[in-house]
């Protein structure tokens, strides 16, 4: 994301004159792709529950089974989340 924030006098008028712009924040929900996401199917959900249980008790099964997944950058991902 990328925001500019710019404020120019177009007219005579004093510069703090009490339109001055304050308090901005900038807030953003929602799912963050490949947090949690253990089956790399694109979305976070109950079919992620036996991929992540895999990959924490037989780490070389899901690399088998998942080979285009790297569960440690995931798990780590959402935890620190």
């Amino acid at each position: 994301m990328y925001v500019r924030w710019g404020y120019r006098i177009s007219n005579n008028a004093f510069p703090y004159s009490g339109w001055n712009i304050d308090d901005v924040e900038i807030w953003a929900f929602g799912y963050v792709p490949g947090v949690g996401d253990l089956n790399c199917d694109d979305s976070f959900n109950f079919g992620d529950i036996n991929p992540f249980v895999m990959a924490l008790v037989d780490p070389v099964a899901y690399a088998n089974t998942y080979p285009n997944c790297d569960a440690s950058v995931r798990i780590a991902t959402a935890t620190a989340s």
